[in-house]
């Protein structure tokens, strides 16, 4: 329930307006990992004799929706003006009426609208903390922890309440609103719980400048171990589930020591260090395209 809305809130907390050149450079670096991952995916789709529609070519695969909608998420952070960003109560109300209304539009996941529009406060939310302090006192934990494992069992009592916890589909009815608002209470009490009872250690630290990788590479292995798991009949219990978490987490944290994985989601880094220079080519095509309109 609140995984992502933490990590998006986290997105906008380490994000910044910056200038128009390290904007532009900050969404490749988004968007590379996106566009191979999704042309690798239609061409296995192709290959296996699945349609190819217009849809599928422009929903992006699985997980990697978020990296569309960061994009997004930032491009408004950048375009929006500072008489605007400057009244920061008014941008998050105005943020989490667009996320409780999203899902009355007729997107789904396509382009990942509706996920960017739902999930839009949790950014502008964790963008205006960056000067505050959100963490409860430390006397605050057990009680952080205790809501953590009632929350956490929410959606296996209480399924129908809560509605789309994937945040990527229509309302049935104008009954499922409600379920959203409650939804974002209960996300953002859980967010600043886990916040609060989350250790503060160096390695998680250190971990935090492979965010990216960490995410894309848990997208590729969770998606082949789920193709394994159903092969072989492998268990897939909720302590299975929590071997296979820290099994995966394991391989990616294996990964991250290697820089040839890094510079494989960003191979114009690669081509960039071998003097190609394709990095600074696509940043001024996509200001030359683009940037008229995001001055």
């Amino acid at each position: 329930m609140f995984h992502m809305p933490l990590f998006v809130f986290i997105s906008g907390f380490l994000s910044h307006k910056n200038s128009t050149k390290k904007f532009w450079a900050g969404c490749l670096k988004l968007l590379e990992p996106l566009v191979i991952l999704q042309v690798l995916t239609i061409g296995y789709d192709y290959f296996t004799g699945e349609e190819i529609t217009v849809s599928r070519l422009l929903t992006p695969w699985w997980f990697i929706w978020y990296l569309l909608s960061l994009v997004c998420w930032r491009t408004m952070l950048h375009i929006l003006p500072p008489r605007i960003l400057n009244h920061s109560k008014w941008v998050i109300l105005s943020a989490f009426v667009i996320g409780i209304i999203a899902d009355f539009l007729p997107f789904d996941r396509l382009l990942s609208i509706q996920r960017t529009l739902a999930l839009l406060p949790f950014f502008f939310w964790g963008y205006y903390m960056q000067t505050r302090n959100i963490c409860l006192s430390s006397r605050y934990k057990p009680f952080c922890f205790m809501f953590l494992c009632f929350a956490f069992v929410l959606p296996v009592f209480l399924p129908e309440y809560l509605g789309d916890l994937r945040f990527a589909d229509r309302y049935p009815d104008i009954s499922f609103m409600y379920s959203r608002i409650l939804v974002f209470c209960v996300s953002i009490a859980m967010s600043v719980s886990f916040l609060c009872v989350c250790p503060d250690t160096r390695f998680l630290s250190k971990q935090g400048r492979y965010t990216l990788q960490y995410y894309i590479y848990h997208t590729v292995i969770v998606y082949f171990l789920m193709i394994i798991v159903r092969k072989l009949n492998l268990p897939d219990s909720a302590l299975a589930a929590l071997v296979y978490t820290i099994f995966v987490t394991f391989v990616i944290w294996i990964f991250s020591h290697f820089s040839f994985f890094v510079k494989l989601t960003n191979p114009s880094v690669y081509l960039r260090n071998k003097k190609w220079h394709l990095h600074t080519t696509l940043h001024q095509v996509l200001r030359n395209v683009l940037g008229r309109y995001f001055r």
